[in-house]
């Protein structure tokens, strides 16, 4: 009976159970769908786990939790997957980029097995830590050691990062680890932003803007295990426009219909329109600010010329306005005349004059023989030269002619009768000197004479010549040329003042006529171009030797440098004139031959160095007028025993 209600009793158990499962299995949900890690806020842990009436969040493959944080797993961590696998030796221990394996506790090290240390002397050895085993020394006194991979600190094991720069061991001491916000690039620890330049040329940036250029943080991407993309740099909008994409209009600004751009505001007067700076108003052509502040309407006095009726035959017929608003006017004289003491006006005549100087002698006995020094002259088409170390062959008179003709390519320039008539050149040269100086003209040289130079004395290589030179017009020219002595520098003053001190005895003279004055040469020096020297009583115009850097406009070469020495590294070579003459000074120019608007032109003056060109453009600017074969040559400043280069400068004078 109770064998009977037993079996039956768990006959109906059963059943329960059996529907008890079947009504189970008609209303189960899978948790996990869909997925609701898929929202993690902890990135890649975005993995569901079912556990069965609940779920959890796990890391993705390839990562593992630490710190409630999802992190890669390293493919290269030896120790990963322990493969210490030897009896009592399954300690795992990283070295580098490899591991080792230790003993375990309790067995120390016996060649390469582990033995317990029961019976030795590291069965009662404690060692401090767990990252250092007993070993056994060869007396078999217990030392503790740390494993392979640890260095001892203070009788620590902490984890070797030496390899790994700007590391420390992390905090189960298995590994090395840098600081937050920072990851591995070259075996060092770098900070996870760095300062880099943006980039230009934004693809972005809108047509009434500038870039900002400048420097920009960028981060490293830890899931790409690279530094993210470079961006572009920021713009900042002109000062008319405002708006994200600068296309709308400032204050003071508005919009033109018609260019779509923003114009200075000048609504406020019907008759003024934007300044070409777009900044301020201005009138509109054919009106004036008038006396209230506004434009008004321009009533040109000049307009039609009353000069013209009213000239009296002054000859004044250019109509200067004095004021729009009184409907005032001058009569002055037209442009090329001017008015003379009758109020007449005369009309004035012009000449081009172009100066040189130059020690440009070249070989052993500084001449210019060769022909380097005279093509130089040729190539400067100059009308007149001061000449240093002027020696030609034997200096007989026939010699220098033949020079001079060659210097102006002119064979009949002396003339053809006796007296000389039509004769268009001209030259004078020191007497009883080794290396003279002189002076050679397109126009007649009326007077000649010259000073000894204190600092060589009566019998000296060379003297202080001069010249006074008839150029058309109401001055004739004095030219003084000079070589100075080298040194001592108080002695290229001297011979300055030698020079300044007779010209004022001659401008204190009752007959003296008016001159125009030039200096140039070799002045071995920047001494005597000073105001103690020949800018004493304001003789010559010395702004030349103030420097560049200090504001000063002297003669320059093609390469910018005003320097005159052979090797270009010293400034020895002068050419000064009268103020006067300075007022006079034109920009230097050389021209195509064959096209008169292509120049080289030098505000200041010019230095010849023809190793500045090449042969093409030497023989396209510096080719005298009319003559089709090569003149110059690239090579003739670099000759032989070559002096120095020579200085070119332009004056335009005018006269009655």
């Amino acid at each position: 009976m109770k064998k009977s209600f037993l079996v039956a009793l768990i006959i109906i158990m059963i059943n329960i159970v059996f529907i008890s499962c079947s009504d189970s299995s008609s209303t189960y949900h899978d948790l996990c769908l869909p997925n609701p890690c898929a929202e993690s806020l902890i990135p890649n842990k975005t993995v569901c786990e079912d556990l069965g009436g609940d779920y959890t969040c796990i890391c993705e493959p390839g990562y593992k939790i630490k710190d409630n944080l999802c992190v890669k797993i390293s493919n290269n961590i030896p120790c990963e997957n322990n493969p210490c696998t030897q009896e009592n030796k399954t300690i795992c221990s990283v070295v580098g980029d490899s591991y080792e394996c230790n003993c375990d506790v309790g067995f120390h090290p016996d060649d390469d097995n582990c033995v317990e240390d029961s019976g030795t002397a590291c069965e009662d050895y404690n060692c401090p830590d767990e990252f250092s085993s007993c070993q056994l020394d060869e007396n078999d006194d217990a030392f503790c050691e740390c494993y392979s991979g640890y260095i001892n600190t203070d009788d620590t094991c902490i984890f070797d990062c030496s390899g790994l720069i700007g590391s420390h061991a992390n905090e189960e001491n298995t590994g090395c680890e840098c600081e937050i916000e920072h990851h591995i690039e070259s075996n060092k620890c770098i900070a996870n932003t760095k300062r880099v330049s943006c980039l230009i040329n934004n693809p972005d940036k809108p047509v009434n803007s500038q870039e900002v250029t400048g420097s920009v943080d960028i981060s490293w991407n830890e899931e790409l295990n690279e530094w993210n993309p470079t961006p572009y740099c920021l713009w900042t909008c002109f000062e008319e426009y405002k708006g994200d994409y600068c296309d709308e209009c400032n204050a003071d600004y508005l919009m033109d219909s018609e260019t779509d751009t923003c114009l200075y505001d000048c609504s406020s007067d019907v008759n003024s329109v934007p300044n070409e700076a777009n900044d301020d108003c201005e009138c509109k052509d054919s009106y004036h600010i008038g006396n209230n502040g506004n434009c008004v309407e321009t009533i040109n006095p000049c307009e039609p010329n009353h000069c013209l009726d009213n000239d009296g035959n002054s000859g004044k017929t250019n109509c200067i306005v004095n004021s729009y608003e009184l409907g005032d006017y001058t009569c002055e004289c037209e442009d090329s005349f001017e008015e003379d003491n009758e109020g007449i006006c005369i009309e004035l005549q012009e000449i081009h004059l172009r100066a040189v100087t130059g020690n440009i002698s070249t070989g052993n006995y500084q001449s210019y023989d060769y022909g380097h020094g005279i093509r130089i002259f040729q190539g400067l088409k100059a009308d007149v030269m001061m000449v240093q170390e002027f020696n030609y062959k034997e200096n007989t008179e026939e010699d220098y002619k033949e020079m001079v003709r060659a210097v102006f390519q002119n064979e009949s320039c002396f003339g053809s009768d006796v007296p000389p008539v039509d004769q268009t050149c001209f030259y004078e040269v020191g007497t009883g000197a080794v290396i003279p100086n002189g002076v050679i003209s397109r126009y007649p040289i009326i007077s000649w004479g010259e000073w000894d130079d204190p600092a060589t004395g009566v019998n000296s290589t060379r003297h202080l010549n001069y010249a006074i030179i008839d150029i058309p017009g109401n001055k004739d020219l004095f030219v003084v040329s000079v070589h100075l002595h080298t040194s001592p520098s108080s002695d290229q003053v001297a011979s300055a003042v030698v020079i300044v001190n007779a010209i004022k005895e001659m401008k204190e003279e009752a007959d003296y006529a008016g001159y125009y004055f030039m200096v140039g040469g070799d002045f071995n020096g920047p001494s005597a171009a000073s105001d103690d020297g020949f800018g004493m009583y304001n003789t010559f115009d010395t702004s030349d030797s103030i420097s560049i850097e200090n504001g000063g406009t002297p003669p320059l070469g093609e390469d910018g440098s005003p320097l005159t020495s052979a090797n270009r590294s010293k400034h020895l070579d002068w050419l000064l004139v009268s103020p006067d003459l300075h007022t006079l000074q034109v920009p230097t120019k050389f021209c195509n031959n064959d096209d008169s608007n292509d120049c080289k032109q030098y505000p200041e003056g010019f230095v010849m160095d023809t190793r500045d060109f090449s042969q093409t453009e030497l023989d396209t600017y510096f080719a005298p007028t009319g003559f089709d074969e090569r003149v110059l040559s690239v090579n003739d400043s670099d000759a032989g025993s070559m002096q120095h280069m020579a200085i070119i400068k332009d004056f335009l004078i005018t006269f009655e």
